[in-house]
């Protein structure tokens, strides 16, 4: 399902400038071209009910926190 919403995007945003972003969207991560460094890795990462939890177990202060954990 994932791969398919990444090829879904791509194929609506077409391709971004490879001086600008050497390595775009994957599986979770992009680099993007940052002056004056070596580049900048942009990460994000979600939580799904029913893949990664459950309500019958979980709070939602808990699922915020993983959010949290998961990416930053």
């Amino acid at each position: 399902m994932e791969r398919e919403l990444i090829a879904e995007l791509a194929a609506i945003l077409g391709s971004p400038d490879p001086a600008r972003v050497p390595c775009g969207i994957g599986d979770d991560t992009a680099l993007l071209s940052s002056p004056g460094s070596g580049g900048l890795l942009l990460t994000t990462d979600s939580q799904r009910e029913g893949v990664h939890f459950t309500w019958d177990w979980i709070a939602p202060e808990s699922v915020g926190y993983r959010l949290v954990v998961a990416n930053v």
